[in-house]
């Protein structure tokens, strides 16, 4: 059961656990070995990526990403939700909604993504402060630690008419915000992930259940 770690500080930990059960309850049980994690937040928050991922897409999904916001970095002081087209945001020195500060809040975009071709994609996630990027539960771009402007780029392979589970999270510190997700591939020029390729769930239930020394995602 997660609630054994709350409060524990896991800054020297590196491991992540590779499969996480959790009840109707939201009792979660580890029934796994320990594998290697890409990175870890140095300030105590250990990032669990799943093993075997879930799938399923959903029958009842809109166009664009489920949006959450978040008055902390670590995302967990919960503050408002919504929906976007797509994730390509300019809030300047401004906030991206009244309930935030004007520095130091964060925001996730969930839901699915669908390729027009069947071909290598190049994302690229470009932002002021930290964000990263997750396919199906995997992170594969991340500067959550690195607070300079840079342009995250990878390389995935993809299917036509196959949805991707995608997730992007996003922290400003202060100042200017902005942060966009572009893609591309052999038959399709650069540009903003369009809002006709992303969908959300209007039903699906919190994303994360958090607490201190250990990220559960569901």
């Amino acid at each position: 059961n997660h609630k054994g770690y709350t409060g524990k500080q896991s800054i020297n930990i590196d491991y992540t656990l590779s499969i996480i059960t959790w009840d109707k309850n939201s009792t979660y049980t580890v029934k796994a070995s320990l594998l290697p994690i890409k990175s870890a937040d140095p300030e105590g928050y250990i990032l669990f990526n799943r093993k075997n991922v879930n799938t399923h897409v959903p029958q009842t999904l809109k166009k664009g990403l489920k949006v959450e916001y978040f008055r902390d970095k670590h995302l967990i002081k919960y503050t408002a939700k919504g929906v976007m087209g797509t994730v390509n945001a300019y809030w300047g020195t401004g906030r991206p909604h009244y309930r935030l500060p004007y520095d130091k809040f964060s925001v996730r975009w969930s839901g699915w993504i669908e390729p027009k071709y069947s071909e290598e994609y190049t994302f690229m996630l470009s932002s002021d402060n930290c964000s990263r990027l997750w396919i199906n539960d995997q992170m594969v771009t991340d500067t959550w630690t690195n607070y300079v402007k840079r342009k995250n780029r990878v390389k995935i392979k993809m299917q036509k008419g196959k949805k991707y589970k995608i997730r992007v999270e996003y922290f400003n510190i202060y100042g200017t915000s902005f942060v966009k997700l572009f893609w591309k591939s052999r038959s399709q020029r650069l540009e903003i992930v369009p809002e006709k390729s992303l969908y959300y769930n209007p039903h699906e239930k919190p994303f994360a259940k958090r607490s201190k020394g250990l990220t559960l995602y569901i």
